[in-house]
């Protein structure tokens, strides 16, 4: 068992946001990684995915939507396993506040443990993370 082997120390896998709902090109199982990590972060940045992804016109332009249902499907494949999700949520390309609190609020509406945000410049939007309640 790789959790007990580690003890205090936290173990977690970083994976496609495809990857809940087609493992197979991702070689990333989702069901299968969830028994023996603590927390799952896949990465669902609303520019990854193509028109129509999800039923979802527009995932650039509607990151609630994308993020939201990327996000459910994981966590129906980690029902069960003990793995907590943290999603890696995007903060470039463009995006200010509104469409990284939008994406937030996907992740907490999801049952989120929590998220990452990603910003290959390093420069991130602090005013789009209202904190909960």
């Amino acid at each position: 068992d790789t959790k007990a082997a580690l003890g205090d120390t936290m173990l977690g896998v970083s994976v496609f946001g495809i990857s809940a709902s087609r493992p197979e090109p991702t070689a990333q199982d989702i069901a299968l990684l969830g028994p023996v990590v603590d927390y799952v972060s896949p990465m669902v940045y609303p520019a990854l995915w193509t028109a129509g992804e999800y039923g979802v016109p527009d995932p650039f332009n509607m990151p609630y939507e994308i993020v939201s249902a990327s996000l459910a499907d994981f966590q129906r494949s980690l029902a069960g396993t003990g793995a907590a999700m943290v999603p890696w949520l995007q903060d470039f390309s463009g995006y200010g506040a509104p469409q990284v609190q939008a994406q937030v609020d996907a992740a907490r509406a999801n049952g989120s443990a929590g998220f990452l945000l990603w910003n290959p410049t390093s420069v991130y939007t602090p005013d789009g993370i209202i904190p909960p309640g």
